[in-house]
């Protein structure tokens, strides 16, 4: 009788041996906890509906989202290594940008959708002449949405951070990556031109969007439409003075392309007014770093470089119902200091 205990204890001697001997995997592929995200937009001066952050594992594979209308939340993230990127609500929200090669860190990047609206300033042109076979659809690029950019190249989740009991906090300070454009033209004939509204133009060779990961304009060329907003007398004159407009973009592409700058003008005659030959303006952006944002700064007509002459105007007499002598009808808009 003696024998079925030596037969119990030896099955169990035997199912000790054998789930001693499993395989078990390292508890660091299990474990995990959830990260809190901290945003303060105070820098970007702009209030989100809502904010994108990317966790990006350095291992590869899919990265984990967190979309939030907080400036305050949290993702539950497994232990590893990450890159991540932040900005301003979710990517399917904005109405001028898009983005593509989201999968990865690396290939992220965010591009002005195509534009095939009638310019501003074309409209305008077409209602005044009452020939709306004027005002053409141009292709183009839409002047992008503000977006602002915090990133992070490596993040690491250690097994040691999920036993606190609280997640580690991570906080960002998004910066727009979207400069702010202002193109001054210096006129002489100003007292012949219309509202700034009925004058504008076009300059190719922007860039069409950037890389998140690192900054950098995409090598896409496009062309991106401006309307004149302002329009103002030197002091002491009645017939120079300037234009400007100021719209956002991802900038020119520099040394890559040839940036060209197309103009019309409306007179207040009502006919319209286009120079002879477009403007190269090449490497004559001048970019200023500000605390909140990026400036470029395009100034026309100062004689900085060869056949840089102020656009001269050709005289117009004011037909009735068309447009009144003064600048009354001119819209008024935030003064600048252009320092011509």
């Amino acid at each position: 009788m003696k024998i079925i205990p030596s037969l119990c204890c030896t099955g169990i001697l035997i199912l000790g041996i054998l789930l001693c001997s499993c395989e078990r995997r390292p508890i660091t592929e299990y474990a995990g906890c959830w990260v809190r995200v901290r945003i303060n937009w105070d820098t970007a001066r702009i209030e989100p509906n809502g904010a994108s952050v990317y966790f990006f594992p350095k291992k590869g594979g899919n990265p984990y989202i967190l979309w939030t209308n907080h400036t305050s939340d949290s993702l539950y993230l497994p232990v590893g290594n990450y890159s991540v990127l932040v900005f301003n609500e979710r990517v399917n929200e904005h109405t001028d940008i898009a983005f593509r090669g989201t999968h990865s860190y690396e290939t992220f990047e965010v591009y002005a959708l195509p534009d095939y609206s009638i310019p501003d300033f074309l409209q305008y042109q077409a209602q005044v002449n009452h020939d709306m076979s004027k005002a053409t659809k141009l292709a183009s690029t839409a002047n992008p949405d503000v977006l602002a950019v915090a990133r992070m190249n490596m993040f690491c989740l250690t097994h040691d951070m999920t036993l606190k009991g609280v997640g580690p906090l991570l906080e960002f300070t998004p910066l727009r990556v979207t400069a702010e454009l202002l193109v001054t033209v210096r006129i002489r004939g100003l007292q012949y031109a219309a509202v700034p509204s009925g004058c504008g133009g076009s300059i190719c060779g922007m860039s069409e969007g950037m890389m998140l990961a690192t900054g950098q304009p995409n090598l896409a060329p496009t062309t991106q439409y401006l309307t004149f907003r302002r329009a103002d007398f030197d002091p002491d004159s009645r017939t120079e003075g300037v234009m400007q407009a100021v719209f956002n973009t991802f900038g020119p592409l520099l040394e890559q392309d040839v940036n060209l700058l197309w103009m019309q003008f409306l007179l207040r005659d009502g006919s319209i007014y286009t120079p002879d030959m477009e403007r190269d303006v090449t490497g004559h952006f001048e970019m200023t770093d500000l605390p909140d944002r990026k400036w470029l700064d395009l100034s026309v007509g100062r004689k900085r470089w060869d056949n840089d002459d102020p656009i001269t105007l050709p005289y117009a007499k004011p037909e009735d119902g068309i447009f009144d002598v003064g600048v009354n009808g001119w819209e008024e808009g935030e003064v600048v200091d252009t320092k011509l």
